[in-house]
């Protein structure tokens, strides 16, 4: 049986970046967790990348999403590819004031930092595609919105949405790391890149390719009840949007005959 590597590409890559700049700009510090984001694409340094890829491992973990080593090197090789490059995409997300609803139930508005990824896993360079991931990853301050869909089905995979209630899809909130909720109605969907900017410069996991670019990527979450984890202090309901557009995603490759996790 292999051991566990939830975290471990995610931190190591982590600690690698952090101690280097490479001229990306970071937004002005709010001291409200993450710094505010401007609208559009931007170019984190890779502190700042670091501060973000250690927010979101943080709420996978604590969600469980990455409970199994396929999933948690999934993780990991998303977490290398941003690190690596760092793009984002600003967001506004005000269009959560049209929701209805007590408004105290919604997740802040403004500009988002937003990007999305899809990981295709193979058994080899010469099988077909075996399960296909899918994540969009929205940010401001202390709150992160998620949503993240595993498809193994041609159907699944071709389809591209998955609307809350659903097995191979899961939508998250958290304030922090110890409050979270799970989505009970809305969606998410995820397009692959639409256009290729180029191949990602991180250090990669042995077996994955990465590719950077733009992707479309929404995430709705109408309703959402307290994650089941321990030391949660979230209660009631939280309320996301995020209108369906474009925004810098990432692209990766899996080789299972290449790769540790899978």
């Amino acid at each position: 049986m292999r051991a566990s590597v939830r975290r471990l590409p995610l931190l190591a890559a982590a600690l690698l970046w952090a101690c280097s700049d490479d001229g990306g700009t970071d937004p002005p510090d709010d001291d409200g967790g993450l710094p505010a984001f401007t609208a559009g694409d931007q170019q984190l340094s890779p502190a700042l990348r670091a501060e973000v890829a250690a927010m979101v491992g943080d709420v996978v973990d604590a969600s469980g999403a990455s409970a199994d080593p396929e999933a948690a090197g999934v993780v990991g090789a998303i977490a290398a590819g941003f690190l690596g490059d760092g793009w984002i995409t600003g967001v506004d997300a005000s269009s959560a004031s049209l929701m209805v609803g007590d408004p105290s139930l919604r997740l802040v508005s403004g500009t988002w930092g937003v990007f999305a990824a899809g990981v295709a896993v193979y058994p080899n360079d010469q099988a077909p595609v075996t399960a296909y991931y899918t994540a969009i990853v929205a940010l401001n301050g202390n709150e992160v919105a998620i949503g993240v869909r595993k498809a193994v089905t041609e159907q699944q995979i071709l389809n591209q949405r998955s609307d809350f209630p659903d097995p191979i899809a899961r939508g998250l909130l958290f304030q922090g790391a110890s409050r979270g909720w799970g989505a009970l109605t809305g969606y998410m969907q995820v397009i692959g890149l639409k256009t290729i900017t180029g191949g990602c410069s991180g250090t990669m996991p042995a077996g994955v390719s990465c590719q950077y670019g733009t992707s479309s990527a929404g995430l709705e979450i109408l309703t959402s009840a307290p994650l089941p984890f321990a030391g949660n202090g979230a209660s009631g309901g939280r309320q996301f949007l995020l209108d369906y557009g474009d925004v810098r995603g990432y692209a990766f490759d899996v080789l299972c005959d290449q790769a540790s996790f899978c």
